[in-house]
């Protein structure tokens, strides 16, 4: 054989000639983008944190407020800024919030039209 062809022919890959695994997270959207995070200490940790302490949101709006605080003498460009920026922030989640008691009205309003009876007895659910 031809030392040249071998040489070229190591780095064909055909369909699952390499390691083909994924990890297969349950909480998967299918319709959006994943984003692979390469953590730079232990990924376990790292998750667990997330998932069941405080998200990265979370974590830095805490930094931001005692930021603020801190700051809160202070008149600089970068300390009106990072207030903005959390104004900002919050009017989202007013919004999405607005948007959720909403969509929850909508589907009670629905379901007092449909089956009033099923209404009584799911709100009694949340009623003591």
């Amino acid at each position: 054989m031809n030392p040249w062809f071998t040489y070229w022919l190591k780095n064909i890959y055909l369909p699952f000639s390499g390691a083909v695994e994924q990890d297969i997270n349950t909480r998967t959207n299918f319709l959006s983008p994943q984003i692979e995070l390469n953590f730079a200490g232990n990924q376990a940790i790292e998750k667990e944190v997330i998932s069941h302490v405080a998200s990265y949101g979370t974590q830095l709006s805490l930094l931001a407020k005692v930021v603020l605080e801190l700051s809160k003498n202070s008149k600089s460009k970068e300390v009106a800024e990072l207030t903005k920026l959390l104004n900002k922030i919050e009017t989202v989640k007013k919004t999405h919030q607005e948007n959720m008691r909403n969509t929850a009205k909508e589907a009670l309003d629905k379901l007092a039209q449909q089956d009033p009876d099923a209404l009584k007895r799911l709100l009694a659910q949340y009623t003591h």
